[in-house]
């Protein structure tokens, strides 16, 4: 039985003796369970993909995480193939400048997608809840306002690690640059350049 497996057998004998340490590592094991099934989902999407050498996304590979390629300034980035990213970039920054004007060398950067900290909204649900249930029902001698019990917390554990685990992120960070010689670039997969004499 896996560790999630064995904690939820505990609960269904009864949630309220668990006490909050090992309901906290319930949590972080539930995450890390979710988080796996979601590489190995990533892993089968990597392994159905037809690798094309013409089309390597950098000389040595791109690493599988990386999503989308493009320059660091870019106001969005949609090129999931290096070199259509390199082609894309030298095209806009090349237009109109001579051979002897072009730069060495460019960074192209490979973004993927942030991660959500969980651990950011572990108490958001269960409080605001319970603050809005104080406002409505607690009586004018009532001093304390209520605190979330371990079902409760149990309760939200499970909730919040459905959200964030079926959550899409769209933000993008860059997680890699890698230098590209402009020459070398241009010769191998745009010839036609030189003869023009620009882009």
């Amino acid at each position: 039985m896996t560790r999630v497996g064995h904690i939820r057998s505990e609960m269904k004998n009864g949630i309220d003796n668990i006490d909050r340490a090992r309901l906290g590592r319930y949590v972080l094991a539930l995450l890390e369970e979710v988080e796996k099934k979601k590489q190995e989902k990533q892993a089968v999407k990597d392994a159905e993909k037809v690798h094309d050498p013409s089309k390597a996304k950098s000389p040595e590979d791109a690493k599988p995480e990386i999503e989308y390629w493009g320059a660091e300034d870019a106001e969005s980035v949609t090129h999931e193939d290096f070199d259509e990213a390199v082609e894309s970039l030298l095209d806009d920054r090349l237009f109109d400048l001579g051979q002897s004007a072009w730069p060495a060398a460019v960074e192209i950067c490979g973004f993927v997608r942030r991660k959500v900290s969980p651990e950011t909204y572990s108490k958001w649900s269960v409080e605001a809840l319970l603050e809005n249930l104080d406002a409505e029902y607690m009586g004018e001698s009532d001093q304390y306002p209520a605190e979330p019990t371990n079902a409760m917390l149990a309760a939200e554990a499970v909730f919040h690690a459905a959200v964030i685990g079926e959550y899409e992120v769209h933000t993008l960070i860059s997680a890699e640059t890698v230098k590209v010689n402009v020459m070398d670039w241009v010769r191998k997969h745009c010839p036609d350049w030189l003869n023009e004499g620009g882009s």
